[in-house]
């Protein structure tokens, strides 16, 4: 698992969460395949209140910028949707280091 800070506080400061991208690197996983995971949990992960989608620009490979989808999700998002991934040593050790 990499040296990224696996929790960090809301914008507002009120909650503690993580990001899809976040659980992506944690998990050598592409961040596309975490976020479409994500999307389609979508309905489950708002039974845990109502889960963030934010667009963020990136710097793309040719000098432009595209723009990136990625979710923010509290604890309860968070290791729901970890649950839903394959259970390998990668994503055991993630849920024990994010409870």
């Amino acid at each position: 698992m990499s040296n990224t800070s696996l929790v960090f506080m809301s914008e507002d400061q009120t909650i503690p969460v993580t990001t899809s991208e976040v659980i992506a690197i944690a998990l050598d996983k592409e961040h596309k395949d975490v976020i479409a995971l994500a999307q389609k949990y979508q309905a489950d992960l708002n039974e845990f209140g109502l889960a963030s989608f934010k667009t963020k620009p990136i710097i793309s490979g040719k000098g432009g910028t595209q723009d990136k989808e990625i979710a923010i999700l509290n604890e309860q998002q968070a290791t729901l949707l970890i649950t839903y991934m394959r259970n390998s040593d990668k994503v055991r050790k993630l849920k024990i280091a994010l409870v």
